[in-house]
């Protein structure tokens, strides 16, 4: 009697861990959802959905050209190949950019790319930069360039032509070593983490290859983006002086100081946007 009590008490036991267990695992989501980005494991990083004109309006004292570039950087991905061979990438990273850049890709490689995006998927971030280095193509940041832009497609340039801010939040390495593989699994569920790991996987083979930024992006990767009050960010706005050590062919436009006091003032104005952290100068490499 006692044997049988005791059975049934361990499987009731069994049955609850097992329903924890059920409850602590996040359903796994197909591998065409997982998208994994700088922000992947930043619980501060935003995620704003902006429109121009709902935004630009509030901002009449400043220069509506320079805000509209910024903005634009925030917003969904955008891609145009003119005519002049000149081609016009906007906002986030992600692959319905990428199949649009691979059609135009087709027929001719960019003379040019304008650019400006705060990043998204990194693993669309990598493929860009493997065709810009292929192909050598000179790179225009005309709003800014930041996350998975700022961490692989300016190392990948041939040259670099900076009229707007540099931002970073870390990468999918610095995430991975932040998480394990325990908290991967944990947050992402097992597809999450395995794409998680190849992705790092991915960046350590590019950073072997073009190591410049990557002091930077582990700075970055640290909830106070390197302020040394150890107060958080949500990004660290990277100096030009910073940038000239490290990227040899980079060319800092003129408009460079206007574009970024532009962008401190949205941020400011708009917490939404996330706090900045912008240091005047940064340790060499």
């Amino acid at each position: 009697m006692k044997f049988h009590k005791a059975l049934g008490w361990t499987a009731l036991f069994l049955v609850g861990v097992g329903g924890v267990v059920a409850g602590l695992v996040r359903p796994d989501r197909t591998d065409a959802a997982i998208v994994i980005s700088a922000a992947t494991c930043d619980v501060r990083a935003p995620q704003v959905p902006l429109k121009i004109q709902d935004v630009a309006g509030q901002f009449s004292d400043l220069d509506a050209n320079e805000v509209n570039a910024l903005l634009m950087a925030k917003m969904s991905g955008t891609f145009q190949a003119q005519t002049s061979g000149n081609w016009i990438l906007t906002g986030r990273l992600d692959q319905a950019l990428l199949k649009k850049w691979q059609a135009a890709a087709a027929s001719r490689a960019p003379a040019r790319l304008l650019i400006s995006s705060a990043g998204g998927d990194e693993a669309v971030a990598l493929q860009l930069a493997a065709d810009l280095q292929r192909w050598r193509t000179p790179v225009i940041v005309f709003g800014l360039c930041g996350s998975a832009c700022a961490n692989y497609l300016l190392p990948a340039a041939h040259s670099i032509r900076l009229s707007g801010p540099v931002l970073l939040h870390g990468s999918a390495r610095d995430c991975q070593d932040r998480l394990g593989a325990w908290q991967a699994w944990f947050r992402l569920g097992s597809s999450g983490a395995a794409a998680l790991r190849e992705a790092s996987t991915r960046q350590d083979q590019f950073d072997a290859q073009h190591p410049q930024l990557r002091d930077l992006t582990r700075l970055s990767a640290h909830p106070s983006r390197g302020d040394p009050t150890g107060q958080p960010h949500d990004w660290l706005v990277v100096p030009a002086s910073a940038l000239r050590a490290r990227l040899p062919q980079l060319e800092i436009d003129p408009s460079y100081p206007q574009r970024l006091a532009t962008l401190l003032t949205l941020h400011q104005a708009m917490p939404e946007l996330g706090a900045l952290y912008a240091p005047s100068r940064l340790p060499p490499p």
